[in-house]
C-alpha cells in the first residue's frame, strides 16, 4: 500500500466514529427519531419487537452505510486532495508535521481546539489521528 493509501485508511478510520455523531445531531436523524416515538401505531408496531424507542436513534440502525460510504467516496476525495499536498513519499511526514502545528495551536487556545475548515477538531483527536497515521506506517512496514 502506497502512502496514500495507509494516510487514507487512518483518515477513514478516524473519521466514521466523528461522521456518526455528526449524522445522530442532523434535524433529518432527530425528525425521523421523533416521528417514530409519536407515531402511535408503527410506536406500538415496534415496541412488539423490543425496541426502545426513548434509546432508538435511526442513524445507528443505518450506521452499516457510512463504512463502505466513507471508504468508496471518501477515500478517492482524500486521495486527490492528499496528492494536491505533497507527493506521494512525502505525504506522511507532511500531514504528521500539519496535525503537529494544528496541534500545537489547539493547546494554545482555552476551548483546546483549532479551527480547520469550518470544523473545530480538540487536541485529542488531532493527536489520535496522528497515532493511527503512525500505527498504519508501522503495521506496514513490518509486513515489508
Amino acid at each position: 500500500m502506497d502512502n496514500y493509501g495507509k494516510l487514507t485508511e487512518a483518515l477513514v478510520t478516524w473519521l466514521k466514529p466523528r461522521a456518526l455523531a455528526l449524522l445522530k445531531q442532523q434535524k433529518a436523524a432527530q425528525t425521523i427519531n421523533e416521528y417514530l416515538r409519536s407515531s402511535g401505531y408503527l410506536r406500538n408496531f415496534i415496541n412488539f419487537f423490543g425496541i426502545d424507542l426513548m434509546n432508538y436513534n435511526v442513524v445507528d440502525e443505518l450506521h452499516f452505510l457510512i463504512d463502505p460510504l466513507i471508504k468508496q467516496y471518501g477515500s478517492k476525495y482524500a486521495v486527490e486532495t492528499l496528492s494536491k499536498i505533497a507527493p506521494e513519499p512525502d505525504i506522511i511526514n507532511v500531514v504528521t508535521e500539519i496535525l503537529d502545528s494544528a496541534s500545537a495551536q489547539a493547546k494554545n487556545r482555552k476551548d483546546n481546539r483549532v479551527n480547520i475548515f469550518g470544523l473545530l477538531i480538540d487536541a485529542e483527536a488531532l493527536t489520535e489521528l496522528k497515532e493511527l497515521i503512525e500505527t498504519k506506517q508501522v503495521k506496514e512496514n513490518e509486513s515489508d
